[in-house]
């Protein structure tokens, strides 16, 4: 029996624009919050209310920087890749784009925010992406790291589709961090 493509690129196009008009809809609901992460570095512990939070979207922001300490982490984190095979850091992107950019990571957690950011605040398993701060931030003492998060209140239906990805896609794609790739 031959496949109707037709008929199911049809179909995938109207199951496209349904979840746009979602993705439209909880857009409008997301506002930011944000903490400064120096405490939470040092612990590698979120606030327990924070932490506890699911389906975030967030982003990590640098304050007090300069286009030479962008420059240096780029260049070492790349230089920790080359190094230590066995962890797994995120990407490098460098400063795409004109101006100064701030914004050093994107991410989303399904489940609760702190499982997310055991891999961005302490050591963690090796085969886990993440920022790994413990092992870099030592020497950027000078840069205030502040974390902006929402948590999306998704509707039972939604929790098992791309929704975050989506929205984390779109954030990226919007502000091209210095670090991490668009979509898993």
């Amino acid at each position: 029996m031959p496949l109707n493509i037709l008929q199911a690129t049809k179909n995938y196009i109207q199951h496209i624009n349904q979840l746009n008009k979602k993705l439209l809809d909880y857009s409008e609901d997301i506002k930011f919050n944000s903490i400064d992460l120096t405490e939470s570095i040092k612990t590698g512990k979120l606030n327990p209310e924070i932490g506890m939070l699911e389906n975030c979207i967030y982003f990590i922001q640098l304050n007090n920087i300069k286009n030479s300490d962008v420059e240096t982490i780029c260049e070492h984190i790349t230089n920790l890749k080359t190094e230590d095979k066995t962890t797994k850091y995120p990407r490098v992107n460098g400063n795409i784009g004109n101006g100064l950019n701030n914004i050093l990571y994107i991410g989303k957690s399904k489940g609760k925010l702190q499982s997310r950011f055991n891999s961005h605040l302490k050591p963690t398993p090796k085969g886990t992406y993440g920022l790994h701060l413990e092992n870099w931030h030592e020497q950027f003492k000078h840069i205030e790291f502040k974390l902006y998060y929402a948590s999306v209140d998704l509707c039972e239906e939604d929790k098992d589709t791309d929704i975050l990805e989506i929205l984390e896609s779109g954030l990226h794609l919007q502000v091209k961090p210095l670090l991490g790739r668009s979509g898993h």
